[in-house]
């Protein structure tokens, strides 16, 4: 899972004698989570350099809802834009995408959702365009089982349109390559 550092706490001593702080996170999905690390825990040393406010990690692990698994494994995230880091004046960091290269996928991606309906991102993930300038992401596996981020796919018990985009995409995709059809 994807989160941010929000806030890093002073250390404090728990009712047991060890020493503690706590790091806030704001993940990916909106949703608030915290974790407690212990100096003098070897699970620390996963964790002590990449602890700054507004540090982009990949692979934390809920415990459960709204507590970060202080046994994750935290990388920084890479982006996959061309940029560079800055220092924040809190003492963060952020990653700045360079302007030119952004732009430049960011009118690749409009002008293939114009012409097609929607733009393959690799890895069976797509994102497809919905109404209202609303974008959604679809994903199909290898066994051709496919899912959506819209409402449409959540509440109901069938395949949405986006869906139906993407596999009827798969399909002539295949027809021309002589594969089978997706499920």
């Amino acid at each position: 899972m994807l989160g941010t550092i929000t806030k890093i706490h002073e250390l404090k001593e728990s009712r047991n004698g060890n020493w503690f702080m706590r790091v806030e996170f704001r993940l990916k999905n909106g949703d608030w989570a915290k974790t407690d690390l212990c100096p003098s825990f070897r699970n620390y040393e996963r964790w002590k350099y990449l602890l700054k406010v507004g540090v982009d990690l990949t692979g934390l692990n809920l415990k459960r809802k709204g507590e970060v698994n202080a046994d994750s494994y935290p990388e920084v995230r890479k982006p996959n834009v061309a940029g560079h880091w800055e220092d924040t004046p809190s003492g963060g960091m952020k990653f700045v995408a360079d302007d030119l290269v952004d732009k430049k996928v960011e009118e690749v991606e409009q002008k293939q959702i114009m012409i097609k309906g929607f733009v393959d991102k690799g890895n069976g993930y797509f994102k497809v365009a919905g109404k209202q300038e609303k974008y959604y992401n679809v994903y199909v596996n290898e066994n051709g089982y496919a899912t959506c981020d819209c409402p449409a796919f959540h509440y109901k018990n069938e395949y949405c349109k986006h869906v139906k985009i993407i596999k009827k995409h798969l399909d002539e995709l295949a027809k021309k390559k002589g594969s089978r059809k997706t499920n």
